[in-house]
């Protein structure tokens, strides 16, 4: 009886720390998300948060993009560049439809909305579906594969059940 006890006792507080580990895990995860829809952009925050083989899978007849540098020069410098001089701002938000996190993997399915305005003109809205997938390394997540999905009509919004929204 003793040992049922303890094993028991061991079952209870491993399923504790992994539900502690998850509520973590998907913290970090988020956190990605908000570096990108702020009022600027950390290019040096960002690109850590990218592994130096990601690829990047986008739209239909387009080249893959592989690495970081590849992936940060065609992606994220351009208009980081124009957020942070101030020539464009962006707010958003990304609507998970499903994460699964397996282990030190994760996988994120939903849209990403992005309402850009230039200074001096009307604002613009998008959304996007996406799906990446994540890997923790030394406690860390970081995006491995990035696909872009195709546009999607901005009235998907109102009949969207996500998982969870990042704001």
């Amino acid at each position: 009886m003793r040992g049922t006890r303890s094993s028991f006792g061991m079952s209870l507080l491993l399923l504790l720390l992994s539900g502690v580990s998850l509520a973590d895990d998907d913290a970090q995860l988020n956190d990605i998300y908000r570096e990108f829809l702020g009022s600027s952009v950390d290019v040096e925050a960002v690109e850590m948060r990218y592994r130096d083989d990601i690829i990047h899978v986008g739209r239909s007849n387009t080249p893959l993009i592989r690495g970081q540098q590849s992936f940060m020069d065609t992606n994220i410098l351009p208009l980081a560049q124009m957020v942070n001089e101030g020539q464009i701002e962006i707010s958003g938000r990304a609507y998970i439809v499903r994460r699964i996190i397996v282990n030190d993997m994760a996988n994120d399915v939903g849209y990403l909305y992005m309402k850009l305005k230039q200074a001096d003109g009307e604002p613009i809205e998008q959304l996007q579906e996406f799906s990446w997938v994540f890997l923790k390394e030394n406690g860390r997540w970081r995006v491995v594969t990035d696909f872009d999905g195709t546009p999607a009509p901005i009235t998907l919004i109102e009949s969207l059940h996500p998982q969870f929204t990042v704001e």
